[in-house]
């Protein structure tokens, strides 16, 4: 669970809804929404993440919410929202209910099902995990040849081992992202 602290002109999207926080909005829980102009659903299944914050109101400029994250506003950090489910509710409508499920002395607990990946994120889920063992084979390949001191040629330019760790190390970077993505795809769907 993480709290982000965001401006007046920020956008919170959850499907195809952006929600931005209005410290004037009294009648409407601070909070006001309109529909997204753009299809968005294929970004979250790329990125694997539930809802995004949009800085600015520029869609290219995000931050990933995961379920659990809040947003409060950057001017009023008492106008806080908890992202559950589909939904921003406000954090001290959410507080009491926990507080409740907590303090009750045999509370009752059901374990449903996890949801299923839909056929896109199925088709995303393979994609990356055939980069992933590509990379994870070239990694292989680069490590060996830089522990044997090798050199490699690149446009017909020769270079040393010293340059085949750095690509080593890029390289495991580049896999530690990925990996980020199958955290977030097994968190989502498997627990």
């Amino acid at each position: 669970m993480t709290k982000y602290l965001i401006n007046d002109s920020d956008f919170v999207r959850i499907g195809q809804k952006l929600y931005r926080i209005d410290p004037n909005g009294y009648e409407s829980d601070y909070l006001t929404s309109k529909n997204a102009s753009k299809d968005y659903e294929n970004r979250l299944i790329e990125n694997g993440v539930d809802a995004e914050i949009f800085r600015n109101g520029n869609d290219q400029k995000t931050t990933a919410l995961m379920q659990g994250d809040i947003v409060a506003s950057k001017l009023q950090p008492e106008l806080a929202f908890i992202l559950i489910s589909i939904q921003l509710m406000p954090l001290n409508e959410a507080k009491y209910a926990l507080d409740a499920y907590k303090e009750a002395s045999s509370p009752n607990v059901v374990n449903l099902p996890s949801p299923e990946p839909s056929e896109k994120e199925k088709q995303e889920f393979s994609k990356r995990d055939n980069q992933m063992a590509k990379d994870i084979d070239t990694l292989k390949a680069l490590v060996d040849n830089a522990e044997n001191q090798g050199w490699e040629t690149i446009d017909g330019v020769n270079y040393g081992a010293s340059h085949t760790w750095r690509e080593v190390a890029q390289l495991a970077l580049d896999l530690a992202d990925q990996q980020e993505w199958f955290n977030r795809y097994d968190n989502k769907y498997f627990n």
